[in-house]
């Protein structure tokens, strides 16, 4: 049997456990007396052993066995979280990636951290459990409360194909308390086979039926649990007396018989828990809900367990239920219109054909902005590798930077997320190591000593803004103007304004960095910054102010897949302008366009550059006498594009270029139009911020 495409699934999950645990661990740094923020790391641990055990990841599942004792003892307060234990939890969380990618331990790295880590945690253990004055201090309350619950466990083939490890789950359920089979055999008026496989187990635990839930989440559908008693039902002997009794009927009529009381006993609790406990379903975050109707509670489940909050690039994205519905109802609407399609072709009744094809229309736009919702996820999936990036890079430079988010919760195209972590990393390095300075020294400019680095996201129009911004010592111009001249960028006596100084940081190879450090000064930074961003269809820009900070702007579409365009022809050639970047259209004389060699046309007041896409693309020089130009408008730099005509508007779906374009760096992509025919996509990023008219 072929379980690899289970295993992805796991590694997926597991990514997300992984994640979880790390944005706990970062906000429980923040907040040492938050109880719960410490469950919800023991529950994730809790998870991540048992899936890691099911799916043959021994190594994962010994060291988060381990992990696991040592938040048991601090959310019993038997253990502080000490600075020792949150440094070798965030390293066990990135040892974890490290052997999600590596099963057999065969890395030798892997294999002596793992040594390490295990020796480590055994140590925290060992010291704690030996303490006297601790053990002495125990709660001994939780005994006082134990409970005991009767589960009814179909064992199925599924779960051998999902590859459960049944024994694991039993393993969990003898960590949780005590408990006892007593029957093997279940009677399904229903079936076929009246004679079902089940077993019923007694379980005595202080842990709760959530606890009981958590262990048994990935058969829950194939389980019932009931709470039968608030007492310790094993200290009784005269319910032992009952057990035994269980085992030895050996009678098929009394073992029904008993069935049919256990199964009406769990009828009636779970009855009078939806009658006094209504809001109960909200609530809970085990797993018994996913197979109900309300799609709200799945979802709900689904994000509270595996909400992805980082830089791990996965196949999979949650999707909000009613995003699904709408696609549902989409569907059946084509279906719909389908069926009213053939009948026309049927009887060749061809007036309906109107109202049919406008419906098709309507319905590929809803199907469009459907399918791009579904891609969309919230910014905060990306922001927890930030956390983690400025906690660990402060420490490394003994400054101290707090992080605060605004907007996360906008949306992009998941695409746009994972290529937009990259380029946000360089940025806040940069912000920490060249903005933040010392507290020594915030201290002397009256500052708080600790800096602070704001990430903020919101949408303007149909595009959204990312802004990082820091309160430390701003860039200095003149040093940016010094450096330029000193490698021949700009020449000495030329005036440039702020914003033209700020964007030679731009510049490949470009840094101020006094010396080269681990973090910088090696000339990488800012130009990948503006690459990435540019191969997203973004912009970016720089503001800053002498020691208040700086202040940069990312733009971006919310997605990269389908834009609005201008399509517009030169020769028997398509090409496309994103609608958002055109300022104006205009008409004018070709002879009057080239009575100046200077390539610049006047507009108004103005005279700015423009190209001709015949010249630019070595196009047949049979110039028309009026020619169409589109003026584009990107950061406030203008520029003229020059065709043969402007067709209309055009809903490009994009697809990438191929080989044969590659070395065309005016383009960015191409869509098929309705003839099947290819329109190419102009880069207005690299169109406004090429000189043609020193080329010429």
């Amino acid at each position: 049997m072929d379980i690899s495409k289970f295993k992805e699934r796991f590694i997926e999950e597991a990514f997300d456990l992984v994640n979880k645990l790390e944005e706990s661990l970062l906000d429980q740094e923040d907040n040492l007396e938050n109880k719960e923020n410490v469950q919800q790391i023991f529950r994730v641990l809790h998870t991540l052993k048992g899936t890691s055990a099911m799916y043959g990841y021994v190594h994962i599942g010994d060291l988060v066995h381990d992990l696991e004792s040592i938040f048991d003892l601090i959310r019993e307060d038997r253990q502080e979280f000490t600075t020792s234990i949150f440094e070798i939890t965030l390293k066990i969380v990135d040892h974890i990636r490290n052997l999600l990618n590596d099963e057999k331990l065969e890395n030798e790295n892997n294999k002596k951290n793992q040594k390490d880590l295990l020796a480590e945690i055994s140590k925290i253990v060992s010291e704690v459990l030996l303490e006297p004055s601790i053990i002495h201090t125990i709660p001994t309350q939780k005994s006082l409360n134990k409970e005991t619950y009767y589960i009814v466990f179909h064992p199925t083939e599924s779960q051998l194909f999902r590859c459960i490890n049944i024994l694991q789950i039993f393993n969990e359920l003898a960590e949780l308390g005590e408990y006892r089979i007593v029957n093997h055999l279940f009677y399904d008026q229903n079936a076929e086979d009246q004679k079902q496989t089940a077993w019923g187990i007694y379980l005595v635990t202080d842990q709760g039926k959530e606890a009981i839930e958590e262990v048994l989440m990935f058969v829950l559908d194939d389980c019932r649990i009931l709470n039968i008693s608030r007492k310790n039902l094993f200290n009784q002997q005269d319910f032992i007396d009952y057990l035994n009794s269980l085992k030895e009927s050996k009678n098929e009529e009394e073992t029904k018989s008993i069935q049919s009381k256990i199964e009406q006993s769990i009828k009636t609790y779970n009855k009078s828990i939806e009658t006094t406990n209504m809001d109960i379903k909200t609530k809970k975050t085990s797993y018994n809900h996913l197979n109900n109707n309300d799609q709200t509670d799945e979802n709900n489940n689904i994000n509270d367990t595996f909400k992805d909050v980082e830089k791990q690039v996965t196949a999979r994205i949650n999707i909000e239920a009613s995003k699904l519905d709408r696609l549902m109802y989409l569907v059946s609407e084509l279906v719909i219109t389908k069926s009213q399609l053939n009948m026309i072709v049927e009887t060749k009744n061809y007036s309906k054909l109107i109202s049919i094809a406008e419906k098709i229309d309507d319905l590929s736009r809803h199907f469009r902005d459907n399918a791009l919702n579904i891609r969309l996820v919230p910014v905060a999936e990306m922001i927890v590798p930030f956390k983690r990036l400025i906690r660990d890079l402060s420490k490394d430079l003994g400054k101290e930077v707090k992080f605060t988010t605004k907007g996360i919760d906008t949306e992009l195209d998941k695409n746009v997320i994972d290529r937009l972590a990259e380029p946000i990393m360089h940025i806040i390095r940069n912000s920490i190591d060249h903005g933040i300075e010392s507290p020594d020294e915030r201290k002397k400019n009256n500052k708080t000593p600790h800096g602070n680095i704001t990430f903020t996201s919101f949408y303007s129009g149909a595009n959204v803004y990312i802004q990082i911004q820091d309160d430390g010592a701003g860039i200095d111009i003149q040093k940016i103007q010094k450096k330029a001249i000193e490698k021949g960028l700009i020449n000495e006596d030329d005036r440039l304004k702020e914003k033209d100084i700020l964007d030679l940081l731009f510049n490949a190879g470009f840094s101020t960095a006094e010396k080269v450090t681990e973090v910088s000064g090696r000339g990488v930074g800012m130009d990948v910054v503006l690459k990435k961003i540019t191969e997203l269809r973004g912009e970016v820009e720089i503001s800053t102010e002498k020691g208040q900070g700086t202040l940069i702007t990312i733009k971006l579409h919310q997605t990269l897949s389908i834009i609005d365009t201008l399509l517009i022809k030169v020769d028997n050639s398509n090409y496309l302008v994103p609608i958002s970047d055109i300022e104006y259209c205009e008409q004018e004389q070709h002879s009057t366009l080239y009575k100046n060699k200077n390539r610049q046309v006047q507009l108004g007041n103005e005279l700015i550059p423009f190209v001709s896409l015949r010249d630019l693309f070595s196009h047949e020089r049979n110039y028309p006498k009026k020619e169409k130009l589109i003026i584009i408008n990107k950061n406030d730099k203008r520029i003229a594009i020059i065709a043969d005509k402007i067709v209309g508007e055009h809903q490009a779906v994009l697809k990438p270029l191929g080989e044969v374009f590659k070395s065309q760096q005016f383009l960015s992509g191409a869509s098929f139009l309705g003839d099947g025919s290819l329109a190419l996509m102009l880069d207005s990023n690299k169109l406004v911020n090429k000189d043609f008219v020193k080329l010429n």
